[in-house]
């Protein structure tokens, strides 16, 4: 007989045949819950391409000033960084989160090609490495909030 403590019950820590269809039981035979802030989720990487491009801003246009993202691109990521982190009633009252995010994700694409316009009209890619640099990385996060935003099931 498996010792579970002194007067705790198997199901107590989590009994691999009883648990929810959103639990995840583990090796050990504990029951986890399905966390809504990872990023596997296709919210969680529209939420993951949003803090991408505020660190960008971050790092490369406030600290460094080596490469500029436009003021709407990262709204729009910071939107979408803060959105699943508020309170789920809140935000279904307005529009439920998953079209909300989905929204955010296209619209962090749209924004992410005309930055890519501007950054060749622009010729960005001769102002050194720290430009190319963020640019490739501001780029990529544009391309995750579009795989994000593809997942999303509204």
């Amino acid at each position: 007989m498996t010792d579970y403590g002194q007067g705790a019950e198997p199901w107590e820590h989590g009994d691999p045949t009883n648990h929810e269809p959103d639990e995840i039981v583990t090796e050990d035979g504990l029951v986890a819950t399905e966390d809504a802030s990872d990023f596997s989720s296709g919210e969680g990487i529209v939420a993951l391409a949003g803090i991408i491009v505020v660190g960008v801003w971050l790092v490369f246009e406030i600290f460094t000033r080596s490469y500029s993202i436009s003021n709407v691109v990262v709204l729009i990521g910071a939107a979408a960084a803060l959105l699943p982190r508020l309170d789920p009633d809140s935000v279904a009252k307005v529009m439920p989160l998953p079209t909300l995010m989905k929204i955010l994700g296209y619209a962090l694409v749209l924004g992410g090609i005309l930055e890519v316009v501007t950054d060749i009209r622009l010729t960005i890619y001769s102002d050194g490495v720290g430009a190319l640099l963020g640019a490739l990385i501001a780029y990529a996060a544009y391309g995750l909030a579009l795989v994000g935003a593809r997942q999303i099931e509204t």
